[in-house]
């Protein structure tokens, strides 16, 4: 009678706890795990590439194009420019964007050495830079043309910018006996420290071609006898998610 009775308990803990097992296994099998992931695409999103704003990185590399007589002779493409900044673009209409570019870029000239070299010295050098290094900050405006969806597609961008030249060096290479050396001279004494540049820009997804042009003079007054190349043509890559 004993055994027949725990039989009994026993029976019915099992019966307990099948139960219970059961129960909990209905409580996760009736979890619905599709909808942590659901996103309603009914609703229009509003940061993207071709939607109302997005912002990206960049990369641009440019070659500073001399001029013939009027400006100071540089060697090519030993004098360039390279850049890596940020972009904002906030959508207007369809086919119209604004924007605004915060870069840090660095120009880089390489002078000829020949006999009529008076900028930066008539001292005839080996090799002989100047390299300037520069914050900016600038607005454009951006055609867009053709279909692109929520990608950034063709487009031209004609903008301005500001610079502030915060450092310059210049630097010589000489050879003499058979030794070489380099000398470095910090400072912008003769150069202005405040510049600005307008530009055109034209795109195709994350590549473009950039054309520049430097608004005022590098020189100081005091010290102007020729002018640094005012032009410079490049590449651009932009860093898209």
């Amino acid at each position: 009678m004993f055994f027949v009775t725990k039989l009994k308990v026993m029976k019915r803990k099992l019966l307990l706890f099948g139960l219970l097992a059961v129960l909990i296994n209905m409580s996760y099998s009736q979890k619905i795990l599709f909808q942590e992931h659901l996103k309603d695409y009914s609703i229009p999103g509003t940061k993207g590439q071709g939607l109302k704003s997005y912002k990206h990185g960049y990369f641009g590399i440019g070659f500073i194009l001399p001029l013939p007589d009027t400006t100071i002779a540089i060697m090519m493409p030993a004098s360039y420019n390279y850049t890596l900044g940020l972009r904002l673009k906030r959508k207007i209409t369809h086919t119209f964007s604004v924007g605004m570019d915060y870069n840090l870029n660095v120009s880089r000239f390489r002078f000829k050495q020949t006999a009529d070299k008076v900028v930066p010295d008539t001292i005839m050098h080996k090799k002989q830079t100047n390299i300037f290094y520069a914050a900016s900050a600038g607005v454009y405006g951006r055609i867009t043309y053709g279909r692109h969806g929520n990608y950034i597609g063709k487009y031209v961008d004609i903008g301005i910018k500001g610079d502030w030249y915060f450092a310059g060096r210049l630097s010589t290479t000489d050879k003499k006996d058979g030794q070489k050396s380099v000398n470095y001279t910090w400072g912008m004494k003769q150069f202005q420290p405040l510049n600005g540049h307008a530009f055109l820009r034209m795109g195709l997804y994350r590549y473009a071609i950039d054309f520049s042009y430097r608004l005022l003079s590098m020189y100081k007054p005091a010290y102007y006898v020729k002018e640094l190349p005012p032009f410079s043509v490049g590449v651009e890559v932009g860093f898209f998610k």
